[in-house]
C-alpha cells in the first residue's frame, strides 16, 4: 500500500507528477483544472479561514485532485498496463496523511522565509493556485527527499518573462508505519464536524 513513495519509488513518483506540470504539459494540465474547477468549484483552491464543511475540504485536497488527476498514470516502471496495482493507493493515501499533519510554525517556508501559519498541505495547494493564477507560469516543479520530519518550502523563479513554481517536500515515505497506518482512503468522514448531513451530499 504505500510503496509509491518508498525511496526505490520516489525518482518515478516525483517523475509522473512533474510529467504533468512540464513546460510541455502544463498548457493541458491548467485546462483540466479549469474544467474541474467549473465542477467542484474549491478545487486545488486555498481554503477560506472559516465557515467550511467536509465536502468542500475534500474538493480542495491534494488527494481529491490526485484521484482524478493521477488516476491512470503509471508511478512505476514495472507497472503492468492497469497503473494502480495499490499504487495509486498508497499515493492517496500519503496525501491523506499529509494533510493531517499541522504547521509546526518551522515547517513550511516561501522564498525561503518561514510561514507559522499555514499547513504543508495547505501551502503546497495555495503555491499551486498561485502557479495556475501567474500567466507567466510555464511549468510547476516538484521534489521530494525521505526526512523524519516533514517540511514543505515553494519558491519561483523567472527567466526571460517565464516562470518555474518549484516545490520541495521533506518529508516520510508512504512504506513509514505512521503513513501506511492512516486511515482508510476509502473513508472521506474523518473529520469529526461535518457541517451537512450525509442525506444532503447524497
Amino acid at each position: 500500500m504505500g510503496e509509491l513513495l518508498s525511496t526505490m519509488s520516489t525518482a518515478n513518483t516525483v517523475r509522473t507528477l512533474n510529467g504533468l506540470f512540464n513546460a510541455t504539459n502544463y498548457p493541458d494540465t491548467k485546462k483540466s483544472i479549469k474544467a474541474l474547477r467549473a465542477l467542484h468549484g474549491p478545487f486545488l483552491k486555498p481554503a477560506p479561514g472559516t465557515g467550511e464543511g467536509n465536502r468542500h475540504k475534500r474538493q480542495r485536497s491534494l488527494r481529491f485532485a490526485a484521484a482524478i488527476l493521477t488516476d491512470d498514470l503509471k508511478f512505476k516502471k514495472s507497472s503492468p498496463n492497469d497503473p494502480s496495482k495499490g499504487r495509486l493507493s498508497g499515493w492517496l493515501k500519503w496525501l491523506t496523511w499529509l494533510e493531517r499533519q499541522p504547521n509546526n510554525g518551522a515547517n513550511v517556508a516561501v522564498g525561503g522565509k518561514v510561514v507559522a501559519k499555514i499547513s504543508p498541505h495547505d501551502q503546497i495547494v495555495t503555491t499551486i493556485d498561485d502557479a495556475l493564477g501567474d500567466g507567466t507560469t510555464i511549468a510547476i516543479h516538484f521534489d521530494w527527499k525521505r526526512d523524519t520530519s516533514l517540511s514543505v518550502s515553494a519558491d519561483k523563479s523567472t527567466t526571460g518573462g517565464q516562470t518555474t513554481y518549484t516545490i520541495m517536500v521533506r518529508s516520510l515515505g508512504g512504506d513509514d508505519g505512521d503513513v501506511m497506518n492512516t486511515q482508510s482512503d476509502l473513508d472521506d468522514d474523518y473529520d469529526p464536524d461535518p457541517d451537512i448531513s450525509t442525506a444532503a451530499v447524497r
